[in-house]
């Protein structure tokens, strides 16, 4: 009745409600999307078009768990992933990463070439 004293979408979704599912953290990063990002390279056209298969073959559940790793990884909801979000998401699962290692995977991974981790990608 009064939306201006309504919090914001961003807002909500910084709830502490929206952090914790189940009692488990959900802002950390899997190891088999770490171990995935650490392997990848987008660096044809044809491996893009038949990771566009692939992920055509996946099933709805499994897509939406790809999406909610990316969103616990895209702290500022940008819809990209740098590569502060990316160390601090590897970092959050205990594992040490080289900032060259962070190099490496944001190359691999970024076909846009725009130094950034874009959901398409």
């Amino acid at each position: 009745k009064e939306p201006e004293k309504r919090i914001s979408a961003v807002q909500a979704l910084k709830s502490k409600w929206f952090s914790k599912i189940e009692g488990k953290e959900t802002n950390q990063l899997s190891n088999e999307v770490f171990e995935s990002l650490k392997t990848y390279e987008a660096n044809s056209i044809l491996k893009k078009e038949a990771m566009n298969v692939l992920i055509n073959m996946l099933k709805d559940d499994e897509i939406e768990d790809l999406r909610e790793e990316f969103r616990k990884m895209d702290k500022d909801y940008t819809g990209t992933i740098s590569a502060q979000e990316l160390e601090d998401s590897i970092r959050r699962t205990g594992k040490d990463i080289t900032a060259n290692e962070i190099k490496e995977i944001i190359e691999k991974v970024d076909y846009l070439g725009n130094g950034k981790i874009n959901y398409s990608e």
